[in-house]
């Protein structure tokens, strides 16, 4: 097995080190997966790798290779890092022409992907060259509940030409692939176009340390900053062979060969690696191998130079019933990277969007809603008959764990590794559910619109109170029913006629949660009166969320989120003009509160800048203690609770020159 760096025989392959190197290097063929056609650049996704290949008997042929067109293959790993027997990996991804090679995001809810665009890309376009024949173009994708969905091309695609090979950054605000784009170095060269405020900038040439008049191919950037990528430009054994150069500090490493027997006379390329450096996948077309591309595996207990071996620890999750102690199948386990700075409510689970705090509409709150299982996506984990699930986690970053079963309250709880145990049980005990969850989306007839800020209000048989509730800026409501129950459910707004539908929880089995809809049929008024709702001057939006220890100006940690989803619409809308005023309790002097809250003000105007908001957007005032929001004046016995009340900023929008609908406003609030 391979314990070494390159660096000493980089530049000369026939060196002593080179020859005592190919005794400690096992280089193996993937005889479980390769076959006499093409398998090429493999990709780790979770439990396993995605490859490329041209297996698929019966499709359609591609005359210019010689073999039917490309799709991507699942192969999941065993515990020794050998793939079982591989699968088709999508059938929203993989279609009737080329699709391949593919990138994840370091979550492994987003894809990137190269697909000939037979049907035409939405990308840039210009006038030059024929575009009758198809050319690669990049994609993204998202993972939905069953299968990979919103595919779209990427902004900066140009039809005429290739643009493939994509590999994303650990970040994801940074994407590297190839293109034969004019303006290169010769052939093919790789690019790389960075991602800010969720927009995709031009895409740069990574220059002449980098790229060559030949061909510079399949890039792979590793988590630690290392470029993988293979060439037939540069020194080396003859068709394309493998390099390395660290790129991660702003003046770069030395262009490195990987040397025999990484490469070979033939083509090897379409290389990736572990985030540990331990374990590496790549291609070849070596005379070993079972024909035309194969896959490749080689182990590096030690790791590769300029790639840190991270150790990991293997998390045991059990789910238990709280009552019988007996194991929960089924149950669903995912994962979320804690912030920096220890927040423990991940922007992936929940959803930061405003919700009405008036019946006029004029004030908003910033609130935290937990996202949808659909919107979550896949699990990472789910327990099997085993009884538990296996996480690999880095003892290095903090976690947040949410468990969700049918029928049993979820869990959401922080996970602290202790990085001196290889192994780390996890014993998790859930309640059962003992009401039934009714959730539910209004829209207007015709229209299709989301309607906010309506009413809605649920009569039960069971008891003479009647709930009322408010839709979010979304549309969208959610109320816990009790069992063996007959409900009323009535939804209002100014503008729509009253909508009522019955429903009932008797006799409903296993089932835990129900959905209701509205279709609402406008009246006399203008529908687009009623359905728009827009950010106006004089609104105010209130950060409930920002958090101050008494007699302190800074933000306490882990309490700024509701800063950062305003830097979002901020950034999205250029034009918006806001006024941070902050407001202390009463406690201690008028004259000492309003100093506080100035530099509390102060301290949120400097953070918003922070994220890349200019100064001149943004005022920042301290009210200190004259605007209460409860009796806890001077004199008055109150709680620290209720005097936390009063501790708080609020945001005025003080000029807009666009039209700025409410429901772009949350979903700028949900990038972050």
């Amino acid at each position: 097995m391979l314990s070494c760096s390159f660096s000493a025989f980089a530049q000369n392959p026939n060196n002593a080190e080179l020859e005592s190197l190919k005794d400690r290097v096992l280089v193996q063929n993937l005889r479980s997966i390769n076959t006499p056609y093409i398998e090429f650049s493999p990709t780790f996704y979770r439990e396993g790798i995605v490859f490329v290949t041209s297996r698929q008997r019966g499709g359609l042929y591609d005359p210019k290779l010689n073999t039917t067109y490309f799709e991507l293959f699942y192969a999941k790993l065993n515990k020794e890092g050998i793939p079982y027997k591989p699968k088709p990996f999508s059938l929203e991804i993989n279609t009737k022409y080329h699709e391949g090679p593919v990138s994840f995001s370091s979550d492994s809810k987003q894809m990137y992907f190269s697909r000939n665009n037979i049907q035409s890309s939405s990308g840039k376009k210009k006038k030059k060259k024929n575009t009758s024949s198809a050319k690669n173009q990049l994609y993204s994708a998202t993972r939905g509940e069953f299968d990979w969905e919103n595919i779209t091309p990427l902004p900066f695609n140009e039809v005429e030409y290739n643009f493939m090979h994509p590999s994303i950054n650990a970040d994801g605000n940074k994407i590297y692939f190839v293109s034969d784009r004019p303006g290169g170095f010769g052939g093919y060269d790789i690019y790389v176009a960075d991602k800010i405020d969720g927009k995709w900038m031009d895409p740069i040439n990574l220059g002449p340390e980098i790229n060559t008049p030949n061909n510079e191919v399949f890039p792979f950037m590793h988590p630690t900053g290392v470029l993988f990528f293979s060439s037939n430009g540069h020194s080396g054994f003859g068709g394309l062979d493998l390099f390395l150069k660290d790129i991660s500090q702003r003046v770069w490493g030395e262009l490195v060969n990987l040397g025999s027997p990484f490469n070979s006379p033939n083509d090897d390329f379409g290389l990736t690696m572990n985030s540990t450096g331990t374990q590496v996948f790549f291609s070849s077309n070596r005379e070993e191998g079972e024909g035309k591309d194969d896959l490749f595996i080689f182990n590096a207990p030690d790791g590769l130079q300029g790639v840190k071996v991270a150790k990991q620890v293997l998390a045991k999750i059990e789910a238990k019933d709280s009552e019988s102690k007996s194991i929960l199948q089924g149950t669903k386990i995912r994962v979320f990277e804690k912030s920096a700075d220890g927040s423990p409510r991940n922007a992936d689970l929940y959803e930061v969007e405003l919700q009405p705090s008036d019946e006029e509409g004029t004030g908003y709150s910033l609130v935290e809603r937990r996202r949808s299982a659909k919107l979550l996506g896949a699990p990472e984990a789910v327990i099997g008959k085993s009884g538990y699930a296996i996480l690999t986690l880095d003892p290095q970053k903090q976690y947040l764990l949410f468990l969700e079963r049918e029928g049993y309250r979820s869990i959401e709880m922080d996970l602290n590794i202790d990085p001196t145990e290889a192994f780390y049980p996890v014993e998790v005990f859930m309640e059962k559910v003992q009401c039934i969850t009714l959730r539910g989306n209004l829209k207007s007839e015709g229209y299709n619109r989301v309607i906010p800020n309506a009413t809605v209000r649920i009569a039960s048989s069971c008891s003479e109170e009647v709930a009322v509730l408010r839709s979010s800026l979304e549309g969208q409501y959610e109320y816990c029913l009790e069992p063996n129950c007959q409900y009323l459910i009535t939804a209002s707004k100014i503008g729509f006629a009253d909508q009522t539908k019955d429903f009932s929880t008797v006799s409903l089995g296993s089932s835990r949660s129900f959905d209701i809809d509205f279709s609402m049929q406008s009246a006399a008024v203008a529908s687009s009166t009623i359905e728009r709702n827009v950010l106006k001057e004089g609104m105010t939006i209130y950060l409930e969320g920002i958090a101050y220890d008494f007699n302190k100006s800074a933000i306490r940690k882990g309490a700024a989120r509701d800063l950062e989803a305003l830097a979002a619409l901020l950034k999205r809308y250029p034009s918006i003009h806001i006024e941070v005023g902050a407001h202390t309790d009463s406690r201690g002097t008028a004259e000492y509160n309003l100093a506080l809250s100035q530099t509390r003000a102060l301290y949120a105007q400097d953070f918003l800048v922070e994220q890349g908001i200019a100064t001149g957007r943004i005022i920042s005032k301290g009210y200190g203690e004259t605007q209460l929001r409860n009796d806890c004046s001077d004199g008055t016995s109150c709680t620290e609770e209720q005097h936390a009340y009063n501790r708080r900023i609020e945001v005025k929008i003080l000029k807009v020159n666009e039209m700025v609908d409410l429901d772009i406003f949350n979903q700028a609030l949900k990038q972050e």
